[in-house]
C-alpha cells in the first residue's frame, strides 16, 4: 500500500508539472488592444508637404457619426445585394461564424506589419494559423536596405531644399521632363500622350531662378548656393 501511495503522489505531482510547464508555453494572443498599441510605435512623416494635410485631419476626426453611419451604410447595402444568393435554409453553422470573426480581425490587425529600420509597411501572408491570432512583430530583415528604396525621413532633407514650391523645384532642375499632352477620356480615366523623355533646359538654373517672382527667387537662389557647394549629395 505504502508503495502503491507513493507512486500515486508521484504521478500526481508529475501531472502538476507538466500543466504548469503547459500553461508557461501557451502562445500569446493578438488583441485590439495590443494592435493598437503596436502601430503607435510607427512613426513617421511624409517628405511631399501638402498643404491640405492638416485640414483633411481635421475633416476626418470632426465627422465620426457621418464616417461611421456611411460604413455601416455600405455593409448593409453590400448585404441587401448579395442575400439571396445565399439559400435561405443554408444558414451558417457556429464554426463558420468563428472562421468569419477571426478572418476579419485578421484582416484588420493581422494582415500588415512594417520595418523596424524604415517603417514602411510590409503585407502578410494569410497562413491557416491566423485563427489563433499570432503575435505580430515588426519586421527586423531590414529588406528596405536589400530589396528596395528606402523611404526618406522629413529630417532627412537638408533644411535648405525644405518648402520649395512646384517651380522653385523646376528651376533648379537641369533637365525638363516630358510625359506628353495631358488628355482626359470621357470614362475618367488619362489618356498617354507620349513617352516619358528628359531633355537639357534651354535656359541655365541662373536664368530660371531670375525669371521667378521676388518673393521665391531668394529661398531658391539659396537652394542653388547649397547644391553647387555639395560634392556628394542625392539631390
Amino acid at each position: 500500500m505504502e508503495i502503491r501511495d507513493s507512486i500515486t503522489k508521484f504521478v500526481n505531482t508529475l501531472k502538476c508539472f507538466i500543466l504548469v510547464y503547459h500553461l508557461r508555453k501557451m502562445p500569446d494572443v493578438w488583441t485590439k488592444m495590443k494592435s493598437v498599441a503596436f502601430w503607435a510605435k510607427r512613426k513617421w512623416k511624409l517628405v511631399i508637404r501638402d498643404e491640405q494635410r492638416n485640414e483633411h485631419i481635421a475633416n476626418y476626426q470632426a465627422q465620426p457619426d457621418a464616417r461611421k453611419q456611411r460604413i455601416e451604410d455600405d455593409k448593409q447595402a453590400f448585404c441587401d445585394e448579395y442575400a439571396e444568393r445565399e439559400p435561405s435554409d443554408n444558414a451558417p453553422t457556429e464554426l463558420y461564424e468563428k472562421e468569419g470573426k477571426d478572418l476579419e480581425f485578421w484582416i484588420v490587425h493581422g494582415s500588415w506589419t512594417y520595418c523596424k529600420n524604415c517603417k514602411q509597411l510590409i503585407s502578410q501572408k494569410l497562413f491557416p494559423r491566423f485563427a489563433r491570432r499570432p503575435i505580430i512583430k515588426a519586421a527586423e530583415k531590414r529588406t528596405c536596405k536589400e530589396n528596395r528604396y528606402k523611404a526618406p525621413k522629413y529630417k532627412d532633407v537638408p533644411k535648405e531644399l525644405r518648402h520649395l514650391t512646384y517651380k522653385q523645384m523646376v528651376a533648379l532642375r537641369p533637365l525638363d521632363i516630358h510625359t506628353g499632352d495631358y488628355i482626359r477620356q470621357r470614362s475618367g480615366y488619362r489618356q498617354k500622350g507620349g513617352m516619358f523623355r528628359l531633355s537639357w533646359s534651354q535656359n541655365s538654373l541662373l536664368q530660371k531662378i531670375n525669371a521667378l517672382p521676388e518673393e521665391e527667387r531668394e529661398q531658391c537662389q539659396k537652394a542653388y548656393d547649397w547644391l553647387i557647394v555639395q560634392e556628394r549629395s542625392s539631390y
